[in-house]
This record gives C-alpha cells, sequence and structure tokens, in this order.
C-alpha cells in the first residue's frame, strides 16, 4: 500500500459503484482506504471493493512527445491532406487543368503530419504523460 498524500488511480468493483476514482491517498486501514477526489470530496472505499490500485510514479516527459507526436501526426495529417485533395484553385467548380486529388491529399497529408507532429510531440514533452505503477492485485 503507497504512503498517504501519494497521488492514486482505484478500479472500483461492481459492489463499490464501479468505475475509477482518481485522487490522493488520505488514510488506509485494514478494512479501508480514504481518497481525496479532485472535487475535494473524500470517498471511503472498502478494501474488499477494490479491484486495482495503481500509484503514479510522476510525469515522463519522452512517453508525453511520443504520444503528442502520434496524435498530431495523425490529426495534422488527415486535417491539412483532406483541405488539400479538396482544394479549388480560383472560382472554377471544374478542374481545368489539374485536380488535387490523391496527390494533394498525399502532399497535404505529409506536411500536415510533420507540423502537427511537431507540435504535437513539443506540447506532449511540457505536459508529460502520467507514469502508474500498479499495485494491486
Amino acid at each position: 500500500m503507497p504512503p498517504t498524500g501519494s497521488e492514486v488511480r482505484v478500479h472500483l468493483g461492481v459492489e463499490a459503484g464501479g468505475g475509477v476514482l482518481r485522487g490522493l491517498l488520505v488514510s488506509r486501514a485494514a478494512s479501508e482506504i480514504v481518497v481525496l477526489g479532485a472535487a475535494g470530496v473524500s470517498d471511503t472505499i472498502p478494501r474488499s471493493g477494490l479491484v486495482r490500485l495503481d500509484v503514479s510514479r510522476g510525469r515522463s516527459a519522452g512517453r508525453g512527445a511520443l504520444r503528442g507526436l502520434g496524435i498530431g501526426a495523425t490529426a495534422g495529417a488527415l486535417a491539412l491532406g483532406l483541405l488539400a485533395a479538396t482544394a479549388r484553385h480560383g472560382n472554377t467548380t471544374e478542374c481545368e487543368v489539374a485536380c488535387p486529388g490523391w496527390s494533394g491529399f498525399a502532399v497535404g497529408g505529409i506536411l500536415g503530419g510533420v507540423l502537427g507532429g511537431s507540435v504535437g510531440a513539443t506540447i506532449g514533452a511540457v505536459v508529460g504523460s502520467q507514469r502508474w505503477e500498479q499495485l494491486f492485485p
């Protein structure tokens, strides 16, 4: 059991209401634990209602950057790729010279992936990704 004051994530069984509770471990006893949630409300959880207990081991900038890279590259590639594929040149509604189509999607997707990935990786590195260690069961 982690020391009091640790940030914990508690997975509850059906008899305890189900779901996941995240907060600070306020106290622990042989039969129950008390967790202070984000809203400032303390929840008393019987140990019999615990399915899993995780403790935070801090944040990782590297994992956050990788996660941000993936999310940003995907979003950027799709957004800029679709925008480039559907772009019209001038006021024409028909393609007179060449329609961007798949080639526009590919070029836009590559540029959007690079730009979105760069922004996502930067944000992810700054924010970080929470590292959890499972303690129970």
